[in-house]
């Protein structure tokens, strides 16, 4: 299994799901062993430093995950950094030119379309991962997530809501590209419209809207389109602890599992496998043959999205 990156520059705009401005996220191709690096442009200043992506440079998880750059914040890159690790993207460059990443559909969808358009390359070196040796587990008030080892990179959380059309509900995932693409990228961030018309009036959310966000009133959902797919809203929170993880820089190899999970939570979590040399360690993939033989990642030319609507 070797890393890989994207064949050329892509250039991304979309609304800025707070501002409702029309916001710009540019990627461009890396090579072996460089990882994932980002940086914002402000002014036309192409000179900024790349950061290399933490968890710690995470400063706010109201709402969306918020990170702090040299040359300022920059909010809601959850889905983006999903769509990369679930993609199997090792090493890439980051431009951000405004204070958020569009938030497109509400889904990773629309990134992994543009990173699939563009194609992916696979270079010449064994990917990395971090190995979870250490399984441990974080409770903050009613929510609980935990990693434990495996061979594979798997996520499994749950969510309770008192509507009729979410209550308790359940996904499970071994993260790899093609069930990526199939299910977890489809998911669309999602809320209910109580909680929509208070975040108006504070002045926040200003770009959203049913074509990026499912929302449910009290009896029903509010989009006609329906669901995308089974079980949406619990998709979602896993596409949002695959991105709110990749900001350690590569995928991990281990199973983490969730309750009631959200963008700090998840962060607590990352920061940790990140920095407890206790708990993870970095392995070169054709060390584990085992996972060689298992883990038979698909040919990228022949994913796609399919009909999906």
């Amino acid at each position: 299994m070797f890393q890989k990156t994207i064949d050329k520059s892509i250039t991304i705009d979309g609304i800025g799901i707070h501002s409702g401005q029309v916001v710009r996220v540019v990627l461009h191709p890396d090579f072996a062993n460089t990882g994932i690096s980002m940086r914002k442009i402000t002014n036309n200043n192409a000179q900024t430093t790349y950061v290399k992506t933490s968890p710690e440079l995470v400063k706010s998880t109201f709402l969306a995950t918020i990170i702090g750059l040299p040359s300022g914040d920059v909010s809601t890159v959850e889905h983006l950094m999903s769509a990369l690790i679930g993609l199997g993207i090792d090493n890439v460059k980051i431009d951000f030119y405004n204070d958020e990443c569009p938030i497109m559909d509400g889904s990773a969808r629309p990134f992994v379309e543009k990173i699939l358009e563009t194609g992916i390359n696979q270079l010449a070196h064994p990917k990395k991962f971090l190995k979870i040796v250490k399984p441990f587990n974080i409770v903050d008030g009613d929510k609980y997530i935990e990693v434990i080892p495996s061979r594979f990179f798997k996520v499994t959380t749950e969510i309770e809501y008192p509507h009729p059309m979410i209550r308790r509900s359940k996904a499970s995932v071994n993260v790899q590209p093609e069930s990526y693409i199939e299910t977890v990228c489809q998911a669309r961030t999602f809320g209910f419209k109580s909680d929509a018309d208070k975040l108006l009036s504070m002045g926040l959310s200003k770009g959203a809207s049913l074509k990026n966000t499912v929302v449910f009133d009290d009896s029903g959902l509010l989009n006609e389109e329906g669901l995308r797919v089974e079980n949406e809203p619990v998709m979602h929170k896993l596409l949002d602890i695959i991105g709110d993880v990749a900001l350690i820089g590569m995928p991990i190899m281990g199973h983490i599992r969730a309750y009631k999970s959200g963008h700090s939570i998840n962060n607590m979590l990352a920061r940790r496998i990140a920095t407890d040399s206790s708990v993870a360690e970095l392995i070169d993939v054709n060390i584990v043959p085992e996972l060689n033989e298992q883990l038979v990642l698909p040919v990228f030319q022949n994913l796609s999205l399919g009909n999906a609507s």
